[in-house]
């Protein structure tokens, strides 16, 4: 046997021969290289075997009493049982008609009697390994999907495939690179949390903050933070494109629609009957974007003044009274793409010098249409 099977409880080989000579015969063979046994000697005991004790292999005689060979080959093939569970026909039966429907029902191997015991070895050790080897891909295959599924909370698909792909490094560093950074945050979240059942409050943030992600990952964003009652998304990283700011604000436009239609759908009544309303900032500019933390936790975050910016605009939304708003550099990237108009030089915390601040009136160019 190979040395990876000797580190693990042996595999269980399930006989299935009615004739008793053969039956022991095999036993021996099979005992005598390590594995577990089981026998049965009808086509009926046999399945049963294979749902009760689920073998890593079988050896099967093609004609059984009751319940023939290929029967119980169709029925583990076809009902089941084991799509990819090792099955070795065994026959005293060499014709070649008889080896090509057996192997096109679902046959692994199709062994003539008498047993050889060499041939018998190296078939089982074979198709053992080969077994062992679906079973890791197809975990290898579930553990992708899961991480795929993860990241997807988090990323645009594409960026999904990039990163499991590793064109985009998974190692701790980054880059520096021109990004636009959006911040939105829900209006009154604590004033609608007092109003509700908590739990019913986690689902309703949680079904709203989907769909706004949504928004994000279909304009080719990514969900960078989770900021309680509101999100940072980031376009040009990890992957920067020629289409970032104007990505950017088309998400917020999108965004100011989806709001609009939950509120004429009515489908939730918030405190004093008052309308859902988000706030948005959005800035343009050079940031650090890569993954900081230790080999322990590791975090993909951006950092840079667009980034400050970005909140510090959204903030701001509250005292301008308006919805959504940017800086110069976001609206100089997406050119006459949009309407705004200008709230005038705005003094940000944190900034020497003030800031133009620019209202997002409607978006004029939409690359979808």
């Amino acid at each position: 046997m190979s040395s990876s099977a000797t580190e693990r409880p042996p595999a269980r080989i399930l006989i299935i021969e009615d004739d008793e000579e053969q039956l022991q015969l095999i036993e021996q063979y099979v005992s005598m290289m390590g594995y577990a046994v089981r026998s049965e000697r009808d086509g009926s005991a046999g399945l049963a075997a294979v749902r009760e004790w689920s073998p890593d292999l079988v050896l099967l005689d093609l004609y059984l009493p009751e319940t023939p060979g290929m029967i119980v080959l169709r029925e583990i093939r076809e009902g089941g049982l084991g799509a990819d569970l090792p099955v070795l026909v065994m026959s005293a039966d060499d014709t070649e008609e008889t080896t090509i429907v057996s192997l096109s029902s679902g046959a692994t191997e199709y062994i003539v009697k008498p047993i050889r015991i060499a041939e018998l070895t190296l078939k089982i050790q074979n198709s053992l390994e080969l077994y062992d080897y679906k079973r890791q891909l197809h975990r290898l295959n579930s553990k992708l999907e899961r991480e795929k599924s993860l990241l997807t909370k988090y990323f645009s698909f594409d960026l999904v495939e990039k990163i499991l792909s590793e064109e985009i490094s998974t190692e701790l560093g980054g880059t520096n690179l021109e990004a636009s950074l959006l911040f939105m945050d829900i209006r009154n979240s604590t004033g609608i949390a007092e109003q509700m059942d908590p739990k019913e409050f986690a689902d309703f943030l949680s079904s709203l903050l989907s769909d706004l992600m949504d928004i994000v990952f279909g304009n080719l964003g990514s969900v960078n933070k989770l900021t309680g009652a509101g999100l940072l998304a980031t376009f040009g990283c990890p992957v920067p494109t020629e289409r970032d700011a104007l990505n950017c604000v088309k998400t917020a436009a999108y965004m100011r629609n989806y709001i609009e239609i939950f509120n004429d759908q009515g489908a939730i009544e918030l405190p004093g009957g008052e309308p859902l309303r988000i706030g948005i900032g959005m800035a343009t500019g050079p940031i650090f974007a890569g993954n900081v933390g230790s080999w322990r936790r590791m975090e993909y975050t951006v950092l840079g003044d667009p980034v400050n910016l970005a909140a510090r605009l959204q903030d701001m939304t509250k005292t301008i009274g308006t919805d959504i708003v940017m800086d110069g550099a976001t609206l100089e990237a997406v050119g006459d793409a949009v309407k705004t108009s200008s709230a005038g030089k705005m003094p940000i915390r944190g900034k020497t010098e003030p800031v133009d601040v620019y209202i997002l009136e409607e978006l004029l160019d939409d690359p979808r249409v």
